[in-house]
């Protein structure tokens, strides 16, 4: 299940942009394309048995690698605004 529901949240921009430079510095043919997120499982009863759902959104990898690649405290302070921006 692809939706614009479970795309990744807005998070101040600064982090990840800094990230992404040091990325590229470090490695010049990186490129910003598109990529999947897994948002979500769930399982649905169809009646004749059980289907696991995966709920995806659209991301980049720019985001990928200035969120999940970025340094344990930068990852920290970036949960730390997705709890107080969006809960």
């Amino acid at each position: 299940e692809l939706d614009r529901r479970f795309r990744r949240l807005p998070h101040p921009q600064d982090a990840i942009d800094a990230s992404w430079r040091a990325a590229l510095e470090s490695n010049g043919r990186l490129f910003d394309g598109s990529k999947f997120r897994l948002a979500a499982l769930a399982c649905a009863d169809e009646g004749d048995g059980a289907r696991l759902v995966l709920r995806l959104g659209m991301t980049g990898y720019k985001e990928y690698l200035g969120t999940n690649q970025a340094p344990r405290e930068q990852r920290l302070r970036l949960a730390a605004d997705g709890e107080r921006l969006h809960g």
